[in-house]
């Protein structure tokens, strides 16, 4: 067995690396109870008039509520948010126009999204959370690669989760590759 000398010098070296590299020891043991669901994939997108909408789902995983308190993109370049929202009880919407067309309310939920600031998610709950993003006016194509949501927990302790990489990029009227 090895001596308990032999065991903690290698985390502490360890934690030293992760705090030199900038990486707070909490983000890196802390148990989030957000789950933004998957990440690593790419979408191009051809924005036509206003936007595209994209979705995915997001779970709270924990023993406790939380309270969503905003949600931003990340790693963005001539992309605007136009809005996000929270869709439950919904199948994943994917990827399609925004604003959204009369056709696709009912089918999407759109007539009954609720704001994501301020949103409980219950314990176990899954949800569809919605992000209509768009060109800034100077750009004709720009790209995002993830999100992040900042909440609340029961505890009075707020807490960042971040997407995995979701790389979409926008192209103004144009074909995509």
């Amino acid at each position: 067995m090895a001596s308990p000398r032999r065991i903690v010098l290698p985390l502490v070296a360890a934690a030293a690396v992760v705090l030199s590299a900038g990486i707070t020891v909490s983000s890196l043991f802390a148990e989030g109870s957000l789950d933004l669901g998957v990440g690593g994939y790419g979408v191009c997108a051809p924005v036509r008039d206003g936007g595209i909408l994209v979705g995915n789902s997001i779970t709270n995983r924990g023993d406790e509520p939380l309270t969503l308190s905003s949600v931003r993109l990340e790693r963005v370049r001539g992309v605007t948010l136009l809005e996000s929202a929270i869709l439950s009880g919904q199948p994943s919407i994917g990827v399609s126009n925004y604003p959204v067309q009369k056709s696709e309310i009912a089918e999407k939920g759109w007539d009954h999204r609720e704001p994501v600031e301020g949103y409980v998610l219950d314990t176990g709950e899954e949800v569809e959370l919605a992000l209509a993003a768009g060109l800034t006016p100077e750009t004709r194509k720009g790209s995002f690669t993830g999100y992040a949501i900042e909440y609340i927990d029961s505890s009075g302790v707020t807490r960042v989760a971040h997407s995995g990489d979701i790389e979409l990029e926008l192209r103004y009227r144009g074909e995509c590759p």
